[in-house]
């Protein structure tokens, strides 16, 4: 969705829209978190830059998340153990050996975070993700000029 301006929506005293990624092949919600009456020009801007340079800040998101993963794996598969999961299943949704292609199996798009307008900085945003080894507390990247600055929970892409 090219257009994704006209589509704004309120949620929750919130605009949210979306937009057709052509990276993942999906549309990805987008929220402009605190914002209840009006995008300001920053956060449109930001908006039509993520957009335009997309590959940019998802290949950005894709090294800081591979790294992300390779540190905590072992407490996610002790967890896993705990829960009385066998071999096969943690390989399957917790690879020991992880690389691109893996991991993008694993993680799906949720929603990008749009900071209020009094929070703006060039490149910040939050890019939530859903992901297999995780499903109650997702994946979450926050940007700070446009670098991935910090990995976690579903909780650090909103937190921005």
């Amino acid at each position: 969705m090219k257009d994704w301006k006209n589509n704004l929506k309120s949620d929750d005293d919130e605009l949210v829209t979306s937009y057709f990624s052509t990276f993942f092949n999906v549309e990805i919600p987008i929220r402009f978190i605190g914002t209840a009456d009006k995008v300001q020009p920053n956060q449109e801007a930001l908006v039509t830059e993520m957009i335009e340079y997309e590959d940019r800040w998802i290949e950005e998101s894709i090294r800081a998340i591979l790294e992300y993963y390779k540190e905590v794996y072992p407490d996610y598969r002790m967890g896993w153990e705990l829960n009385g999961s066998d071999d096969v299943t943690i390989e399957q949704y917790l690879p020991k050996e992880i690389d691109r292609e893996k991991l993008l199996k694993l993680i799906t798009p949720s929603e990008l975070f749009i900071a209020e307008e009094e929070n703006y900085e060039p490149g910040r945003f939050g890019f939530g993700l859903e992901c297999e080894w995780d499903i109650e507390h997702g994946l979450g990247v926050s940007f700070n000029q446009w670098k991935a600055s910090e990995v976690g929970g579903m909780d650090v892409a909103f937190g921005i």
